[in-house]
């Protein structure tokens, strides 16, 4: 939202009367500004008789500058919660305003029909897990204890085949008892080969590990679904948030895409404000601000900082945009409230402030009245957005300064309204 700002000058004798009106729909403000000047600065204002001019008589005084605006009051974050099952709303945890806890429920749906899908995918989880570890820790070691048997009972028969071999070339055992021990080796062999094919196809790379594996992820992958779904049925808080916003009661029925509820960051309110690119050069981050509610309050608001100050200018409107941080005890904390806001863009104790007039065509120099003339001097002034100068070099408390025009000339004589001194 783009709004209009105006510069204000403040004396600490009397404040300045600002108003402010603004229509939220059109976002248009138009701002006021009224100029009061205490009477401890004494002015000449227009000229009484044919040769008099006006003067201003120099003090030292308080000064203050303000950028009065319009801003929003917003969160760091927010987010609308939607409804991503449909179901009845059971129960809603949390009023408009409360704190929430990150992971705490928000807004519950029945889920009575996905809790029973959730219970048979968990079992079948757990029961592939069980088969899976069974088939890891007994059956694969069994196994191998059974290969080790088969190892040595297989080596022990071609051991007494060989030697029987050797007796019957020998002529020293018969043909029955040679055949005999050829056929318990062969049996010894196919039983030892039976057992290393088990050990290989329960072992990490094997078939059968490899297909309960996969059974497992399965199971897993399906029961962790489901459990993301059930977690949809319960809306909760994704950080430390503040409820703005319900859009559901209980016992509504939603369905997916439905809006239930805006949350924002808890903690986290600033004031966000569009300022016109001229006052860039002026602001920076830390100045006061006073933030209110009622724009007749100037300076009795709540005091936050200029927090966030962006180095882009929209190209578009010619502004940029600040973030004020607010303390935690405005009692207004509203998402997208307007506020007005008051940034001290200056303070300045025992200085001297002129009117831009009364510089000598436009050079940093003013003339002085001393007995009777006009005498040009020198100053150093700083500039500020408004028609005030704040003086910094060449004009001291009780100086008097006289507003140049055509009938003022360096070291001329000028008539001043009489009784005037400084104050």
């Amino acid at each position: 939202m783009i709004r209009n700002v105006f510069f204000a000058a403040v004396h600490r004798v009397r404040d300045h009367k600002m108003k402010l009106h603004f229509t939220k729909k059109s976002g248009i403000i138009a701002a006021g500004l009224v100029i009061t000047v205490a009477v401890c600065i004494p002015l000449l204002l227009n000229r009484v008789d044919d040769g008099e001019v006006d003067a201003l008589a120099v003090s030292l005084q308080y000064y203050e500058e303000k950028i009065v605006a319009a801003g929003q009051l917003q969160l760091a974050r927010e987010a609308t919660l939607i409804a991503e099952v449909s179901g009845e709303i059971l129960s809603i945890g949390a009023e408009e305003g409360d704190i929430i806890s990150a992971g705490s429920a928000i807004i519950s749906i029945d889920d009575s029909g996905q809790s029973y899908q959730l219970e048979q995918k968990k079992f079948n989880y757990d029961n592939a897990g069980a088969e899976y570890q069974n088939l890891v820790e007994l059956e694969y070691e069994s196994a191998k204890q059974e290969l080790a048997g088969q190892t040595a009972k297989k080596e022990q028969a071609q051991k007494s085949y060989h030697a029987a071999e050797k007796l019957y070339q020998e002529g020293a055992l018969s043909q029955l008892d040679y055949l005999q021990y050829k056929s318990d080796s062969e049996a010894a062999l196919a039983a030892w080969n039976k057992a290393e094919l088990k050990v290989r196809s329960l072992s990490a790379s094997g078939a059968v590990r490899i297909s309960a594996y996969s059974q497992l992820q399965s199971a897993q992958s399906s029961y962790e679904s489901a459990l993301n779904d059930q977690k949809k049925y319960q809306i909760a808080a994704p950080w430390d948030a503040v409820l703005l916003k319900t859009y559901v009661s209980e016992h509504d029925f939603v369905q997916p895409g439905d809006s239930l509820a805006d949350i924002g960051e808890a903690g986290s309110y600033h004031v966000v404000v569009e300022l016109d690119e001229k006052y860039f050069p002026y602001l920076s981050e830390g100045m006061r601000a006073i933030i209110s509610l009622d724009d007749s309050a100037s300076g009795k608001g709540a005091e936050g900082r200029v927090d966030v100050m962006s180095r882009k200018i929209n190209d578009e409107t010619g502004t940029f945009e600040i973030k004020v941080a607010i303390p935690e005890e405005f009692p207004f904390q509203a998402s997208n409230l307007t506020v007005n806001v008051e940034i001290i863009a200056a303070e300045r104790e025992n200085t001297v402030v002129i009117p831009r007039e009364y510089l000598i065509d436009g050079e940093p120099a003013v003339y002085i009245y001393q007995d009777g003339r006009a005498v040009k001097t020198k100053i150093e002034y700083e500039e500020r957005p408004s028609s005030k100068l704040i003086v910094t070099k060449g004009l001291t408390e009780g100086n008097i300064i006289v507003k140049p025009d055509s009938s003022v000339q360096d070291g001329g004589t000028v008539e001043i309204k009489k009784g005037v001194e400084a104050s």
